[in-house]
């Protein structure tokens, strides 16, 4: 004889916000039935066979040693608030939670347990000064966190981290960062393959920008690279991808609303990336000794580069493009003034043309280079300066009709 057994069917459920130390939480219960009467249990003895009140009609809760925080009466949609703070002075340990409803159709909800969250102050590394259960009961976390080859795990994890000074995973041990709740992030640096982990994958789903806190806010070098950031939508200051030790690796940016960076360092990968949102870059934007043998046709909403006044605009050295198609709108903005470098585009051995900034561009910044291309026509060179309205150098490019035509400094010769 089959006997059917009855599983208890949650009709409560209990959430709440993050269980910060010395500040307010919600706690919200719903599915209760309204009018009715519904507490709420927290217990840090954990979750486990916990006591059967009579007022639950035979039913039993899932903590052990449980103390009850309050009761409220559930409104007319069948929710029940409550308001609390935790104490300052509550230790930073896991606690567990369930609500109960009382009355002719009495019920519990599932035990929820959650860490108890609280702050940490300075610089710390990982495994040595603060370990991975201590980060787990952080929100805030307002110094340097660095991950270092003492460190024994491949992913870090942090759920409930809100706020994070920087993180340094230089040594590159990790291959898994997973930082969902993160809002708030100074700089971050990285590296991969000269270490322990030939790859690594950060996923950043809640931050919406990378502060400026350091001359170089994301820089990400030699390996595999996954960035996940669906929120991000700006970086206040260089922003870098390097491969120089890693001639193979693959880089793939889920950057979908990204639309601001303070400069835009692209060194030795195998292609550019795909940053198709991307609207201002306010200072360089440097593409160096990049292997795509093919066309260069980047950045399509791009509008404005380098109008912070300091340096190159637009530097494209040592790449294997054989021509450069685009590089923004046809309305871009290059620099801010006739004392900057509007572009500088040498040593590209098999570059032969350029179509990109076409005669739409306006180029405040009156001094562009464009010199010692060995495959680039030199009348190419001069048509980019004349429709730019730039002077400087064009010399050391493919030999033609051109060459040696402009008796100045600046000769293409």
């Amino acid at each position: 004889m089959l006997v059917a057994l009855s599983l208890p069917a949650f009709a409560l459920t209990l959430d709440h916000t993050p269980l910060k130390v010395g500040q307010p939480a919600t706690l919200t219960v719903t599915g209760a039935t309204p009018g009715a009467v519904v507490g709420v249990v927290y217990s840090l003895a954990g979750e486990g066979a916990g006591p059967c009140p009579p007022q639950l009609g035979g039913q039993c809760l899932g903590v052990l040693s449980p103390t009850l925080y309050g009761t409220t009466v559930a409104n007319a949609q069948g929710r029940a608030t409550f308001q609390i703070v935790v104490p300052a002075a509550a230790p930073l340990v896991d606690v567990a939670l369930q609500a109960a409803q009382v009355g002719a159709a009495p019920a519990v909800s599932p035990a929820l347990t959650s860490p108890l969250l609280g702050t940490w102050v300075g610089n710390a590394y990982l495994d040595v000064d603060v370990s991975r259960s201590e980060l787990r009961h952080l929100w805030s976390f307002d110094g340097v966190l660095t991950v270092d080859s003492r460190a024994v795990d491949t992913t870090l994890e942090l759920p409930d981290l809100e706020v994070l000074g920087a993180l340094d995973l230089s040594y590159g041990v990790v291959d898994d960062v997973r930082l969902p709740a993160l809002v708030s992030l100074g700089w971050l640096h990285a590296r991969t393959a000269l270490y322990r982990a030939p790859s690594m994958r950060i996923t950043l789903d809640s931050l919406p920008e990378i502060g400026s806190t350091d001359p170089s806010a994301l820089d990400v070098r030699d390996g595999d690279i996954e960035i996940h950031a669906p929120l991000l939508t700006r970086i206040g200051t260089e922003f870098r991808l390097d491969e120089f030790n890693a001639p193979t690796a693959t880089v793939v940016l889920d950057l979908p609303i990204l639309d601001r960076v303070g400069s835009l360092m692209l060194l030795n990968l195998n292609g550019v990336p795909a940053l198709d949102t991307l609207t201002t870059i306010d200072g360089q934007l440097s593409l160096g000794s990049l292997r795509d043998p093919g066309a260069l046709d980047a950045f399509p909403a791009l509008e404005t580069v380098g109008t912070n006044g300091l340096g190159t605009a637009i530097s494209i050295t040592g790449s294997a493009f054989t021509s450069i198609d685009r590089i923004g709108t046809d309305t871009l903005l290059v620099g801010s003034g006739a004392g900057q470098q509007a572009f500088d585009i040498r040593f590209n051995p098999a570059l032969t043309s350029i179509n990109a900034l076409p005669l739409t561009t306006t180029v405040p910044a009156r001094f562009g280079i464009v010199s010692s291309n060995a495959a680039l026509p030199t009348c190419v060179a001069e048509a980019v300066r004349a429709r730019t309205d730039t002077f400087g150098d064009c010399r050391l490019n493919l030999a033609d009709a051109c060459s040696g035509a402009q008796p100045n400094s600046y000769d293409c010769l």
